[in-house]
């Protein structure tokens, strides 16, 4: 198994590691006072998706003290933003486009685009977060599915990176690929190679 420890700003993380799963960046079934006792290897969970209304990057940035602040997470607790929620499909209702991931939220339906995706991450301000991801949601994608996923997250994670530095993202906010290609070993690898070729070591 591949084994490393990911140093951030507020603590660190080893790999692989279980994350503390939060809906809109409150731990279910945990109060604060717990959350501080596992220390100091506590890595939490949230989704960047959550964080486009209610409160939208706009109110967050205006509060200026990222998501560890504004969720009240004990000190050494490593932030990392996802692309989605990991107990449930935003994906699906309907098909992205090259505009963006179209995703159901808390406040209906969103068109996630790079732009906006950013947004909501330098806002939040996490130790490390996955950049938007043309993720494929059926078992039987067809191969030219499979292809456009690749092509257009390859697409999406220039952007990310791009917008990186321009949208006020903090510079010890790490970013990390996702690899798209949905079953497709062929697409995987692809996926990865380019990714690398592209600088993204």
């Amino acid at each position: 198994a591949r084994v490393g420890q990911l140093v951030c700003k507020h603590g660190s993380l080893a790999t692989p590691a279980t994350l503390v799963y939060t809906r809109r960046g409150g731990p279910l079934c945990m109060t604060p006072d717990l959350l501080a006792k596992m220390q100091p290897t506590c890595g939490v969970q949230i989704d960047v998706l959550q964080f486009l209304a209610g409160p939208d990057p706009a109110t967050l940035s205006s509060f200026g003290k990222g998501a560890h602040a504004y969720l009240a997470l004990p000190e050494g607790t490593t932030l990392v933003a996802t692309n989605r929620d990991p107990t449930m499909y935003e994906y699906g209702a309907r098909p992205n486009t090259e505009a963006g991931v179209y995703a159901t939220i808390h406040a209906g339906g969103v068109v996630a685009s790079v732009e906006k995706y950013m947004s909501a991450v330098a806002a939040l301000q996490p130790d490390l977060y996955v950049t938007l991801c043309d993720e494929i949601t059926l078992p039987d994608a067809k191969p030219k599915r499979n292809t456009t996923s690749v092509t257009r997250t390859l697409k999406w994670l220039e952007g990310c990176l791009a917008a990186h530095s321009a949208q006020g993202v903090p510079p010890h906010t790490g970013a990390l690929a996702a690899v798209a290609g949905a079953g497709s070993a062929e697409e995987r690898a692809r996926a990865a190679i380019e990714w690398r070729g592209g600088g993204g070591g």
